[in-house]
C-alpha cells in the first residue's frame, strides 16, 4: 500500500522552450556575441595590460612582483563604463548580466580564471585543490571561434511571466532588452504537485503568489538553433508517493548491466532507437559520412587546395547542404540526450520509493591503477 509522504526532492531549474520572431532572435544572437566579446576584451586588459590585478612580491626571485587576478574589481562600474564606451553592441547587454554578482560576466570570468590560474592540474601535491599562481605563467583563457559562447544569465522578477488563459501549455516572459517572447511547456509543470513552505501548488500558483520575487534567469541557443529559457527557483520540492515497508538497498555498478541492487533487481542498459531510421548508431554514422562528402575531405585534390588556403588566412564558408547536415546531427544527440535523461530519472525515482538508505560504492579509477614499476617490485 502507498502512503503519500513528503520527500524533498528540490527542483533547481524549470526548462521551456522559446518562440521568438525574427527581431528578437537577432537581439539574442547579438547580446550573447557581445558577452564573448566583453569577456574576451576583460581577459586580455588583465594579462596583457595588468588591469583589474593585485601586484604581490615575488616569493622566486628577491625585488620583482608579480601579478595576481582581482575578479571582483572586473564588475565595478568605472571599468564597465570603459568596456561600454569601446563598443556599441555591448550596451545591448542587460545591467544584471554584467554588474551583478550572480550575473554570467563575473562568475564565467572567475570560473575561467580558476581554471587557468590556480594550478588545479600542475601540482598533484595538493590532492586537486591547487595553489595559485600568478598570471605570468598561465596563459589567457580566451573565448574562440570554434566554441563560443551560448548562453546568457541575469537576475528577473516573476512578474515578468504571463500566462494563456486558452491555451494552457503557453506563456510569454517579458525579457529585458528584447520584449514579450512566447514560450511553450507549461502543461508538464501544471500536472505534478509542488510543495513549498508547508502547502501545495502547481507552477502557475506559485509564480502568482511569488511575483516580487528574484530568479535567475538564463537564455540558451543550442547546437540546433532553438532557443531555451531556464529558470531557476528555491524551495521548490516534489511530492513522491513511498512504501510503507522501505528497506536498505545497496548499487553495485556495472558494465554489462547499468547497476544491480542488493536485492538482485537488474537495471539493462538504455538501447535508444531513432523511429523508422533504426538505431542511433546506424544514423550517427551515415550522417558522419553525408558531413565528409560535403565538407570535401573524400577528395585528396580538394584537401590540398584546402591547406593552401588555411595558409593563406582565407575563411571559408560551409555550403547550405552541409549546414543542413550538421543541423540534424545535432538534433539526433539532443534526442539521445533527452531520452537518457529522462531513463535515469525515472530509474531514481523508482529506487527512491523503495528504499530508505541507498548505499553506493565509490569507484576511483586511481586508487584501483597501479603501476608496472610498483607491481614489479
Amino acid at each position: 500500500m502507498l502512503v503519500e509522504k513528503v520527500i524533498k526532492i528540490p527542483v533547481y531549474t524549470f526548462n521551456f522552450r522559446m518562440y521568438p520572431n525574427k527581431e528578437q532572435s537577432e537581439l539574442i544572437d547579438g547580446i550573447i556575441l557581445a558577452l564573448h566579446k566583453a569577456c574576451n576584451m576583460a581577459v586580455y586588459d588583465m594579462f596583457e595590460n595588468k588591469v583589474n590585478t593585485i601586484e604581490r612580491p615575488d616569493q622566486k626571485n628577491a625585488g620583482q612582483t608579480v601579478h595576481f587576478p582581482d575578479v571582483k574589481s572586473i564588475a565595478k562600474k568605472q571599468y564597465l563604463d570603459v568596456l561600454r564606451s569601446r563598443r556599441e553592441d555591448i550596451k545591448l547587454i542587460p545591467a544584471g548580466a554584467l554588474s551583478g554578482e550572480n550575473g554570467v560576466f563575473l562568475c564565467d570570468l572567475s570560473k575561467r580564471l580558476d581554471a587557468q590560474v590556480s594550478g588545479e592540474n600542475s601540482n598533484k601535491k595538493t590532492n586537486g585543490k591547487g595553489v595559485k599562481r600568478p598570471i605570468e605563467n598561465s596563459k589567457p583563457p580566451y573565448y574562440s571561434k570554434k566554441h563560443p559562447r551560448t548562453s546568457y544569465t541575469y537576475q528577473e522578477f516573476l512578474r515578468k511571466m504571463s500566462f494563456n488563459e486558452k491555451n494552457k501549455n503557453v506563456a510569454y516572459f517579458n525579457l529585458a532588452k528584447i520584449g514579450k517572447v512566447k514560450i511553450r511547456g507549461i502543461k508538464g509543470y501544471l500536472k505534478n504537485i509542488w510543495f513549498d513552505s508547508s502547502c501545495m501548488m502547481n507552477f502557475e500558483e506559485y509564480v502568482n503568489l511569488h511575483k516580487k520575487q528574484q530568479i535567475l534567469t538564463t537564455v540558451k541557443k543550442d547546437n540546433c538553433g532553438d532557443y531555451f529559457l531556464q529558470l531557476c527557483m528555491k524551495d521548490i520540492y516534489k511530492i513522491v508517493k513511498v512504501e510503507e515497508e522501505k528497506r536498505d538497498i545497496g548499487i553495485d555498478v556495472g558494465i554489462s548491466t547499468l547497476m544491480t541492487l542488493s536485492d538482485g533487481t537488474k537495471y539493462d542498459n538504455p538501447r535508444f532507437k531513432n523511429g523508422k531510421d533504426g538505431s542511433v548508431r546506424q544514423h550517427r554514422e551515415m550522417l558522419n559520412r553525408q558531413l565528409s562528402r560535403r565538407q570535401g575531405y573524400s577528395n585528396i585534390e580538394f584537401r590540398k587546395r584546402l591547406s593552401e588556403l588555411r595558409k593563406e588566412n582565407v575563411e571559408l564558408k560551409p555550403s547550405k547542404r552541409y549546414i543542413e547536415t550538421k543541423v540534424k546531427k545535432a538534433k539526433l544527440e539532443r534526442k539521445v540526450t533527452r531520452q537518457r535523461k529522462y531513463h535515469m530519472e525515472n530509474m531514481v525515482l523508482e529506487v527512491i520509493k523503495r528504499s530508505d538508505f541507498i548505499g553506493i560504492e565509490t569507484l576511483s579509477v586511481k586508487d584501483m591503477y597501479v603501476k608496472k614499476n610498483k607491481s614489479e617490485k
